[in-house]
Order: C-alpha cells, then structure tokens, then sequence
C-alpha cells in the first residue's frame, strides 16, 4: 500500500515522461494519478475502521461474557436472598414463640410468687399460733393446780 501523502516529486516524474501526449491525455493522467493516492488514502481509511470494528467486536464479546458471568451472580445472590428471606421469617416465628413462653413463664413466676408469700405469711401465722399454744396450756395449768 503506498503512503497516503501525495508526492508531487513522483507526480512530475510520472508527468514528464508522459509529457509527449496531448493536454486531453496529460489531464486524464493527472486526474488518474489522483484517484489512485485518493484511493490508497480510502484504502488505508477503510483498512483503519476494519480494524475499529473488529476492537469493537472483540469488546462487544468481552462485555457479553462479563454481563453473562454477572447473570449468573446475580441469579446465586437471588437464591440466597430467597433463602435468607426464609430463614428470617423461620427466626422471626421462633422469636415470637420465644416471646409468648416468656410472657406465660412471667406470669406463673408471678402466681407462684404471690402463692409463696401467702404460704409464707401463712406458715409465719401458724407458727406464732403454734409458740402461743403451749403458753396458753401452761397457763391454764398452772391456774387449776
């Protein structure tokens, strides 16, 4: 492929070796000369945008295979956002079973703390009545004898 600059040098050499022919054949073979640099200049152009569309189609696949690898990332995470999804509502269940044992837990605790101070006061009752008894019994014993 030649170079795309037009070389005037080779033009006039190209120009006085053909300077016997008339003005009609020398302008035909300017104008010739001319489309051959424009065409090499199209050629090299054309050549530049194969290689242009060719990058652009190497990256084209380079992006598919990234936005396939990405699918399927983000399909894993899906699943495993499904998952935790079921776990928090299985935990959530469970809490709030947690929840309703520690309510009805609360208040047996507190039934069987109010029956431990009523047994308690009643024990403390019956053991004063019980110290007083044989007092009494002393008494009146001694009062008869």
């Amino acid at each position: 492929m030649r170079n795309s600059s037009f070389d005037w040098s080779e033009l006039s050499a190209f120009y006085t070796e053909y300077s016997v022919a008339n003005d009609k054949t020398k302008k035909m073979i300017v104008c010739l000369w001319i489309r051959l640099v424009s065409s090499n200049f199209h050629n090299a152009e054309v050549a530049r945008l194969q290689v242009s569309i060719r990058n652009a189609q190497v990256q084209e696949e380079l992006i598919k295979q990234q936005s396939m690898i990405i699918r399927e990332e983000l399909k894993d995470a899906q699943k495993e956002n499904t998952q935790n999804v079921l776990n928090l509502e299985e935990l959530e269940l469970m809490h709030k079973s947690l929840l309703t044992d520690y309510s009805r837990l609360q208040q047996l605790h507190n039934l069987l703390t109010t029956d431990y101070d009523k047994i308690k006061r009643q024990c403390i009752i019956m053991e004063k009545e019980l110290h007083s008894i044989p007092k009494k019994r002393l008494k009146n014993r001694g009062a008869c004898a």
